[in-house]
């Protein structure tokens, strides 16, 4: 990558609802966030790996990982808190210490099965499409018109639906985020107000299983069934 400096920053709260402590809760014996600090380390891109996090447990078992820490305040830590300030957070960190990054690589600790070619992949696509941001994406399992809300026990469509229109495989396909990868131009978050992805952004297509998301205990239970059931922990 050049001269290039990338960072990768991994946000770890110690608060959560879904799964208390769920940033270091175990999977086959190692804690989750260690997933995706190893697998950053192991980037080809990747200069420096920084974890954000309020929590004293998170931080000494971020470093005893191998990456780096930067002490978030608790103002950034509260459930209501987005992503973005955070991010800010830990450039402005950075810059302190006397390195500006220019490519952001932002990696939910919640997501271990993405891998390090995932990861590069994703920045090389970025730098080739000249692109402010790259979002990892998975395909979706049902069409937007089949998406809906429920009030007071009654369907509310987003689009109406034409169930008679064409078989749910015969839809082109369509995409969500996953949560996996986001890569940005360092720029296109100093710049945001909200959040904003910048003017072009570009979808890195991941399969299911990388994409795996940990947010309830049965997705836990998937977690470990696809690393007993697999090589999958030797590719992490």
């Amino acid at each position: 990558m050049g001269e290039r400096k990338i960072v990768a920053i991994i946000p770890a709260r110690g608060g959560s609802k879904g799964i208390p402590r769920k940033n270091l809760v175990l999977i086959h014996g190692r804690p989750l966030i260690d997933y995706s600090i190893k697998t950053a380390l192991a980037s080809k891109a990747i200069q420096r790996v920084v974890v954000s996090t309020e929590d004293a447990e998170i931080k000494a078992t971020a470093l005893a990982a191998g990456a780096e820490v930067i002490d978030r305040p608790a103002e950034l830590a509260a459930d209501s808190t987005p992503t973005l300030p955070t991010l800010k957070h830990a450039l402005e960190e950075l810059e302190q210490r006397g390195w500006m990054a220019d490519y952001v690589v932002l990696l939910q600790p919640t997501v271990p099965y993405r891998r390090s070619e995932d990861i590069d992949a994703a920045i090389e696509m970025l730098l080739a499409e000249d692109a402010d941001a790259v979002v990892g994406v998975v395909r979706a399992k049902a069409p937007r018109d089949w998406i809906f809300q429920l009030h007071d026990n009654r369907v509310a469509f987003y689009e109406q639906p034409d169930f008679g229109r064409t078989r749910r495989q015969a839809n082109a396909p369509q995409y969500r985020i996953n949560g996996a990868i986001y890569v940005y131009k360092s720029q296109t978050i100093k710049k945001s107000q909200d959040y904003a992805w910048g003017e072009k952004v570009c979808g890195y297509i991941m399969d299911e299983q990388r994409s795996l998301d940990i947010d309830e205990p049965f997705d836990l239970q998937i977690a470990e069934l696809l690393l007993a059931s697999s090589n999958q922990e030797s590719k992490i």
